[in-house]
């Protein structure tokens, strides 16, 4: 989140699929186990700006990984 805007990476966190898929049960995506796991553990997109406070979130869902 700290990327400048046109940087590959943050466009790669910020690229969404379209089209359909077929019927079924929805696949998990990388991104929604992201932020399922993120909010478990109350780390928000803003606490990206806050290093410290990012790299305790991370380290807690690190934690709850292994």
């Amino acid at each position: 989140m700290r990327r400048d805007d046109g940087h590959v990476l943050r466009e790669a966190l910020e690229f969404e699929v379209k089209g359909k898929r077929k019927r079924g049960q929805p696949k998990k995506t990388w991104k929604m186990q992201v932020e399922k796991v993120s909010k478990s553990i109350g780390l928000e997109k803003k606490d990206a700006m806050n290093r410290a406070r990012w790299r305790v979130g991370v380290g807690e869902i690190a934690a709850k990984v292994v």
